[in-house]
């Protein structure tokens, strides 16, 4: 028998790959007729309620930028990809962006960039 969390494992993959929602309700239909098939439907409040809690652990981006016009650009490329941002226009960054996302540093501010020349010249 599989655990309730392998089944929200599999609805959640397959809907995250679908984007028209007439197919996303055909798809949360049939997982609920295998919930019956497998007599785990009386359990489908415990798994909604689950369901509810990870996706309120969405995706977010902490992005640094030098200016509103690169924070809107970055900001509509991560929405665009079911991601959260937390936008901050810094004076300090000349240029470029510093963003971290899901524990992943993407330092690429012109200062970072001028630091690793320094370190390669000086080697």
């Amino acid at each position: 028998m599989y655990s309730l969390d392998n089944y929200i494992d599999a609805l959640i993959a397959t809907l995250a790959n679908e984007k028209n929602k007439r197919k996303r309700r055909e798809i949360i239909e049939s997982w609920v007729k295998l919930l019956k098939k497998h007599h785990r439907y009386l359990e489908l409040g415990k798994i909604l309620a689950t369901i509810e809690k990870r996706l309120e652990q969405t995706e977010k981006a902490s992005i640094k930028v030098a200016s509103p016009k690169e924070a809107k650009s970055l900001d509509n490329f991560f929405h665009s990809r079911g991601i959260k941002t937390e936008l901050t226009v810094d004076p300090k960054v000349l240029a470029g962006a510093r963003i971290v996302w899901d524990n992943i540093l993407i330092d690429n501010t012109l200062k970072q960039q001028l630091d690793s020349l320094k370190d390669r010249l000086t080697k």
